[in-house]
């Protein structure tokens, strides 16, 4: 409850301003959003380290995490327009993300999370082009991700033309 109130309030119009071409106050909020989140998970991981078994301290954080992770994740599902722009943003953001929730994980272990695999792979899609997604489907890159989900990213972030055509067309055949 806490993750979610120090991050949500404070991303709630993330997913809207997506298709900006500059930094606006929304993308301010979502870096600031993710270091209020690191910083409780910080605090609380400190606090239990010494109380929990590593098992139960990786699960609990492990959960967490993933509260943190499905925020950002919810926020770009609203977005219906991503710009080059935000596309980046979004990879900077969640590669932050990436990078410090590892040393949260007990021994680097994300196999209690159910969104870990799923927010790296978007963070990887938000840095790729076409041709880098078409070959990210053939290596599996995209697993735990839906088709559904994938296929409106797709369309959000690359203009209707004949590649992204064949993504799409790709990725109904995947989905059946």
């Amino acid at each position: 409850k806490q993750v979610a109130e120090l991050v949500g309030e404070r991303i709630t119009l993330m997913g809207q301003t997506l298709q900006r071409n500059e930094i606006v106050a929304e993308w301010s909020d979502a870096e600031r959003a993710l270091e209020a989140g690191l910083y409780h998970l910080r605090h609380l991981v400190q606090a239990w380290k010494p109380i929990l078994s590593k098992d139960i301290l990786n699960r609990s954080m492990c959960y967490l995490a993933d509260v943190l992770m499905s925020l950002f994740l919810d926020q770009l599902s609203k977005a219906t327009d991503i710009s080059t722009d935000a596309s980046q943003f979004v990879h900077s953001l969640f590669s932050k993300a990436t990078h410090d929730l590892l040393v949260f994980f007990v021994d680097s272990k994300t196999k209690h999370s159910r969104v870990w695999e799923r927010f790296v792979a978007i963070c990887k899609f938000m840095n790729m082009s076409l041709s880098d997604v078409q070959v990210g489907l053939a290596d599996g890159v995209f697993r735990s991700v839906t088709g559904p989900e994938l296929s409106k990213v797709v369309t959000s972030c690359f203009d209707d033309s004949p590649r992204r055509k064949s993504v799409l067309k790709s990725l109904s055949q995947t989905s059946q």
